[in-house]
């Protein structure tokens, strides 16, 4: 039998929860934080859950939002089922029920297609007791029915945004819930990896939102600009075409299966596979519902609460993603993929990298420089910014390198998820760490824990494993790389900020420059399968 101590119970505002206990971790799993968006919620922002009557089980997670089943191969394979029922549900593992614990709620990847705060590479148990917080994980829509943007066409069907929208009504069930599983609702972290961090930074950026919580954890974030509502009407006209509907039936999205609307959804995607663009096109749209105003604008102007930032990127980044064919390209087309981000110092650029990887092909080149200009770059612009405001920043850089596809995939995206949640045995069957030095992944996940705990605890990624962190500052640039060796060093852009600019407020490397269309589809070309 089972003992009480076994079977941790704790009280929402919608009803009382029993979860389980392994290891000394309370476990507590599909609490719903929103009502399931089927029917007329549908297309629709979240709305408070039911209330239930007696003791709900939460041991079993909920289904992940519906979403394609195309996987990147180097990644674990996903858990659990897929459904538009009871689909908006949080998970969360605490230390003990009693105290008020630093809480971390965490924002998956995937390109605003897929992911789901349930499988088991983002399980929390091993993070909470590294650092004895409380983790928080999420599940929230994406793809059509997270990102359809309808109100160019119909004025009953929402402003799009659905996702965002998600994640805001999970940070206020947080905040008004998680002292009852032993959570400090006056010390939220909000932190993601990817698509998450992107998320992240939307959350800083807005009003309503960024009062809620006081750090923000951004792992390889995409820092560029939401698609514009002609681009998001343009989409969903081409979606609407694939399911064979006209803006005469739109009602009719609210009641078709949500198997035929993913469905209609890959299609789309071959569409534009076909025509030499593989972009999942449903992002988050500027100008609809939650983002009012240029999110990049917001942080480059400082005016983010004064939320701390611990913010980073993996050495490898571009080398996550396929080539969709470009390993071919000559010199020519990798200038032409190098223009969206470096502009008329393209060929500057190209000559730098190539220097730099003696003996690389065209696309190599090319695949560093995107690394730099899609992730590390708006990064540094982002704590750079902070900082000139007065908002601590801390940076890192995760060059850790994988023996996967033999020795070719380096620090790519993604590198630091198992690093940072300690679940091992989830990972050790795919490249990222598959033959990797178990004794060498205890310790470097000891390290990055020790970080990022240390910041989600007091703002301040000073864990007891590591070397002194500076704050980032302009003049001084203090980078913590996570390596075989961790340790805190210089500026590793180094002569790449010569090439592209850097800041925003007029330092040496002159005023960044407004995102363009051309980044928001690169953005989404290499979000697709993260």
């Amino acid at each position: 039998m089972t003992s009480p101590e076994q079977r941790p119970e704790a009280r929402t505002v919608s009803g009382s929860v029993r979860g389980c206990r392994r290891n000394g971790i309370a476990a507590f799993h599909g609490i719903p934080y929103a009502a399931s968006p089927v029917g007329a919620l549908r297309f629709a922002a979240p709305q408070p859950p039911s209330s239930w009557s007696g003791t709900r089980d939460a041991t079993k997670p909920g289904p992940a939002a519906p979403q394609p089943t195309g996987r990147n191969p180097v990644l674990p394979l996903p858990s659990g089922d897929v459904d538009e029922h009871e689909c908006l549900t949080a998970n969360i593992w605490s230390p003990d029920l009693e105290g008020s614990r630093p809480v971390l709620l965490w924002l998956y990847g995937g390109g605003y297609l897929a992911g789901s705060g349930a499988w088991s590479c983002y399980d929390g148990a091993e993070l909470s007791r590294a650092g004895n917080i409380v983790v928080v994980t999420i599940n929230y829509r994406v793809g059509p029915l997270g990102y359809l943007y309808l109100a160019g066409l119909s004025d009953h069907l929402g402003e799009g945004n659905f996702g965002l929208l998600d994640q805001i009504a999970a940070l206020r069930w947080v905040r008004e819930n998680i002292a009852a599983f032993g959570g400090d609702p006056n010390a939220i972290t909000v932190g993601g990896q990817s698509a998450g961090a992107m998320s992240t930074v939307l959350l800083m950026a807005g009003r309503d939102s960024r009062p809620l919580f006081q750090r923000a954890l951004l792992e390889s974030p995409p820092l560029v600009e939401p698609t514009p509502i002609s681009e998001a009407t343009q989409v969903a006209e081409s979606y609407l075409d694939v399911l064979g509907l006209t803006p005469r039936s739109l009602d009719e999205l609210r009641s078709l299966p949500w198997k035929q609307l993913i469905d209609a959804y890959e299609q789309l995607l071959a569409r534009q596979m076909s025509s030499g663009n593989p972009a999942p096109p449903l992002v988050p749209v500027l100008g609809g519902a939650g983002i009012p105003e240029s999110p990049l604008a917001v942080t480059r102007r400082g005016d983010t609460g004064g939320i701390s930032v611990l913010a980073g990127t993996t050495r490898d980044e571009r080398n996550l993603y396929p080539s969709f064919g470009l390993d071919a390209m000559d010199k020519s087309g990798a200038l032409t993929m190098m223009r969206d981000w470096f502009g008329p110092n393209a060929a500057e650029a190209y000559e730098y990298y190539d220097r730099r990887r003696p003996g690389a092909t065209p696309w190599q080149v090319a695949n560093d420089a995107v690394t730099f200009g899609l992730f590390e770059r708006g990064t540094l612009a982002l704590i750079e910014d902070q900082a000139r405001a007065g908002n601590p920043g801390y940076l890192y850089r995760f060059d850790w390198q994988s023996h996967g596809h033999d020795g070719h995939l380096g620090a790519p995206h993604c590198i630091e998820l198992p690093f940072l949640f300690g679940n091992h045995a989830v990972w050790r069957e795919t490249e990222l760490l598959r033959d990797s030095d178990p004794h060498a992944v205890t310790s470097l996940t000891a390290a990055f824990q020790s970080a990022v705990t240390s910041f989600v605890r007091t703002g301040i990624p000073n864990g007891s494993l590591l070397p002194p962190w500076e704050a980032y500052e302009p003049d001084h640039r203090a980078t913590m790389r996570f390596d075989t060796v961790v340790e805190c060093v210089g500026d590793l852009a180094g002569l790449q900020r010569t090439l592209g600019e850097i800041g925003s407020t007029g330092d040496e490397m002159g005023a960044s420059p407004e995102p363009t269309a051309a980044d928001s589809r690169t953005d989404r070309t290499l979000g697709v399968l993260s």
